[in-house]
């Protein structure tokens, strides 16, 4: 029985574990897509204050993936973990 329990416990925790994997993985994927439509907007700018609007864009494009570098690590260390469970 106490065996049982244990790999039941086991059991919850990887379907834990993949779950929040796929959060994560959910979260990255849409922010690269809104990512990714902006960047391929191909606006040039119409006067210097749209250049100048659009600058900023692109910092804050910057800023966020050194934001998001901390979710795709967190998403390699469940992706390890989830390798390590096995099948």
């Amino acid at each position: 029985l106490e065996a049982a329990t244990e790999q039941r416990g086991r059991g919850l925790e990887e379907a834990q574990d993949i779950l929040e994997f796929n959060q994560h993985l959910d979260k990255i994927e849409a922010w690269i897509r809104d990512k990714e439509m902006m960047v391929q907007a191909n606006e040039t700018g119409r006067d210097y204050e749209h250049c100048t609007a659009l600058l900023r864009k692109l910092d804050d494009l910057d800023s966020d993936m050194k934001v998001d570098d901390k979710h795709v690590r967190t998403i390699q260390a469940l992706a390890h973990k989830l390798l390590q469970q096995g099948p």
